[in-house]
């Protein structure tokens, strides 16, 4: 009898243990991972790393995928490694990983998850979802994959969320790294009426919401509901607030930072306003991480906290990577001297993503065209959003570029992309001094190259180059593109900042700008692509002659 009672107690505590598992941490955290136990028509059974087993829904119109390849049900194989998004009480996507795909982690090698919180070369900071913070080492043959493509490391964003392979279980070098895509990024900062909080569906709904465009407020729908996570972070200032109290704050103003969560707003973190609102475009003179306040170029002192949203590159950060100098966006609540910042959002960025990046942009005469490289004669070099110019006496003093097969060069005279060896053997360069060239009326063509360190991966060859003293660097995302019958295609930009050299800083817009794009060179993903090709809000770095825009690079 005794034992019988005992082999009940144990059975209880068993179901007790799974039930706990189920009903908590897949729906708490949004997502679970581990092994495919058993699957059924409309359910799987998923054995967690730790051993607990959930039994899962799958979404009526979930997405099924391994190795990043979609597959139908019937592919799916009990004991592979599987990852899946959880929204609701219900999979909405399930990956899993074979056997025979490069980069298989084996059940023994270990797999992280966590956010990049700084980059230093080869050494990354990731701070893991369990909240520890630990440094990772890359190699010269880490693997680097976003949305089922092979990528290049200086890709990488601080802010951007990581899943981590290691080949060994006691390394700290990263064999291969799956950067999650675009949704990471941070759609939109609504500002808006708290009016209901639904605590069983973890929603919100909000009236009078607006966002930050252009320079103001405005206000884009009167009226909506917003799903949130158990752990989505709340603060009113820098008091965390806790998902049951957030009901009491109802007939309050929220910030909001939401990402686009398949297809629908999400909130990633929310600040409750206390008192009035101050929004100041500016500089950061100084940071003091003690106190944790700041000081604007314009002598305004601000405090901030764990509570302030902040933003670089469309990214959710930590106040650490704040730096002196940087230009910002900051929303401050408050009254007279007493501020606070809900909201700062950093402008200042570049063609490198990192330190890890070696990207350039040069521009200037190609003087001598050989079949692997070119030499630039009066040549100019961008830094830091600032042209520098490289005045050649000699032969010794010209920078020496190199191109191959891959590299993509765009004769902007013909239009048309041409080929390594049409770019070796055309009059592009010539002996200007010879009576027989000068006769023919050839010179020297003059170029944009894109490179990486002193590989070119795009050019843009013409004939005459515009000054370049007239050109500005601008930043902003996309509005929309268009094809004018008149003027060709043309850019409308929203958000917009332009460098000034004089006040070294970025200042914004107050309304959106027209570029026009067809004698633009458009770099995405070190490719040349077309204006169609640009995608709603995504966000550029452009060298612009006013109307005319020259390089576009999206970020």
């Amino acid at each position: 009898m005794k034992k019988a009672i005992s082999v009940i107690l144990i059975l209880l505590i068993f179901i007790v243990t799974i039930s706990y598992g189920g009903v908590n941490d897949p729906y708490r955290n949004g997502y679970i991972e581990g092994y495919l136990k058993e699957k059924y028509d409309n359910k799987v059974k998923i054995e967690e790393y730790d051993g607990t087993i959930h039994e899962i829904e799958l979404a009526r119109n979930v997405v099924l995928k391994i190795d990043d390849i979609l597959v139908k049900p019937n592919d799916m194989k009990e004991g592979m490694e599987v990852y899946g998004d959880i929204k609701g009480k219900r999979l909405i996507t399930l990956e899993a990983y074979s056997t025979e795909k490069l980069g298989y982690i084996s059940p023994q090698s270990k797999t992280l998850r966590g956010v990049v919180k700084k980059i230093d070369r080869d050494t990354l900071n990731i701070k893991l979802i369990t909240g520890e913070e630990k440094l990772f080492f890359t190699s010269p043959i880490t693997i680097v994959n976003k949305s089922g493509e092979s990528i290049g490391l200086d890709s990488l964003y601080i802010g951007d969320e990581v899943k981590l392979y290691f080949d060994e279980y006691d390394t700290d070098i990263i064999s291969r790294m799956e950067i999650r895509n675009n949704s990471i990024k941070v759609k939109d900062i609504y500002k808006a009426k708290l009016v209901r909080v639904d605590e069983i569906e973890n929603k919100i709904t909000l009236e009078n919401i607006y966002n930050f465009t252009d320079g103001k407020w405005s206000e884009i729908k009167p009226m909506a509901t917003i799903e949130y996570d158990y752990d989505t972070p709340m603060y009113l200032k820098a008091q965390s607030i806790s998902n049951d109290k957030l009901k009491y704050f109802v007939g309050k103003t929220v910030y909001l930072a939401v990402e686009d969560f398949f297809g629908e707003d999400k909130i990633k973190k929310l600040v409750l306003q206390e008192k009035y609102s101050k929004i100041y475009s500016d500089k950061i003179r100084k940071i003091n991480y003690f106190s944790d306040s700041l000081e604007l170029r314009n002598n305004k002192n601000l405090t901030l906290s764990e509570g302030t949203i902040i933003l670089k590159d469309g990214r959710l950060v930590e106040k650490s990577i704040i730096d002196e100098e940087n230009d910002a966006l900051i929303i401050a609540d408050g009254y007279k001297d007493s501020l606070h910042a809900s909201v700062i959002d950093i402008y200042n960025t570049s063609i490198n993503n990192s330190n890890i990046g070696q990207k350039h942009i040069y521009a200037g005469r190609m003087n001598r065209i050989f079949e692997d490289s070119v030499y630039l004669n009066d040549f100019y070099i961008l830094k830091e959003n600032e042209w520098y110019s490289f005045r050649t006496e000699d032969e010794d003093d010209e920078k020496r570029l190199y191109y191959d097969e891959d590299t993509k060069i765009y004769n902007l005279e013909e239009k048309e992309i041409i080929s390594a060896k049409e770019f070796f053997q055309g009059n592009f360069s010539v002996d200007e001094d010879d009576d027989e060239i000068d006769d023919r009326d050839l010179k020297d063509w003059y170029t944009y190259f894109y490179t990486d360190g002193d590989r070119i991966t795009v050019g843009y060859i013409m004939k005459d180059l515009d000054s370049l003293g007239k050109e500005r660097i601008t930043t902003g995302h996309v509005q929309k593109v268009e094809n004018s019958s008149s003027t060709g295609w043309t850019l409308t930009l929203m958000n917009s900042k332009d460098w000034s050299d004089h006040k070294e800083k970025w200042i914004m817009k107050n309304s959106s700008i027209n570029i026009n794009l067809e004698k633009a060179m458009i770099i995405k993903d070190d490719k040349i692509i077309t204006p169609e090709e640009l995608l709603m809000k995504d966000s550029l770095y452009i060298i612009r002659d006013d109307y005319d825009g020259k390089i576009v690079i999206v970020k």
